[in-house]
């Protein structure tokens, strides 16, 4: 499962702008210095993007690459005298 924080699509170069920000803080030679990753991505988060400057396709990465889907719960009400199919048999 790819969460799509940094990238978009199946092509890692194809960065949204999240991605785009930590591509120019941090280089395949910060790979395992988590002090320098962690910095990249703090300073990443605090970048802020004016949706204006944006076209309409990239308005689209970012929200489709920052809004991660919630779960869905499945629930149901029964009454106290009723049974539940399956459940009460």
């Amino acid at each position: 499962m790819k969460c799509l924080v940094c990238h978009q699509g199946k092509q890692k170069k194809n960065r949204n702008a999240f991605g785009k920000d930590v591509g120019k803080l941090l280089t395949k030679k910060d790979a395992k210095d988590k002090d320098k990753i962690a910095a990249g991505l703090k300073k990443a988060l605090a970048m802020h993007v004016d949706p204006k400057s944006l076209s309409a396709d990239e308005s689209y990465k970012l929200m489709t690459g920052v809004v991660v889907p919630r779960p869905v719960v499945n629930t149901m009400t029964v009454a106290p005298e009723a049974t539940r199919p399956g459940v009460d048999s």
